[in-house]
């Protein structure tokens, strides 16, 4: 049995900051803003503590569509990045960030709902 695949690697998106982990976090976020196609959302917890909400369908370019940042900073926002489902009801997904060094005992979750038009 041969377990070797060919597959091509193209970067998809990309984020020139320098050293900052951007990409350590990934995660396919849903319909975020109700275009009826998935979303995409990148984290770079070491530059700003930012994530990236990326929406490419019928478009000429990759843009992030929305930045999300921690409240603090050095506290690892953007280490974990999951779709949070459709915590308020409004028909769309929602994301959930997570920032474990919050601070000294605790750790912090953030949510974002889309605000649809």
């Amino acid at each position: 049995m041969n377990n070797t695949a060919d597959v091509t690697m193209t970067p998809w998106v990309t984020e020139d900051y320098g050293h900052n982990g951007f990409g350590y976090s990934v995660w396919s976020a849903g319909d975020v803003n109700g275009d009826g196609y998935s979303d995409v959302i990148v984290c770079t917890y070491e530059y700003g503590n930012r994530a990236y909400l990326y929406d490419y369908f019928m478009k000429n370019e990759i843009t992030h569509d929305l930045s999300m940042t921690g409240d603090s900073t050095l506290n690892n926002f953007g280490s974990s990045v999951s779709s949070a489902g459709d915590v308020n009801g409004d028909g769309y997904s929602d994301i959930i960030v997570g920032a474990p060094g919050y601070s000294t005992a605790t750790g912090r979750a953030y949510i974002y709902f889309e605000e649809q038009q």
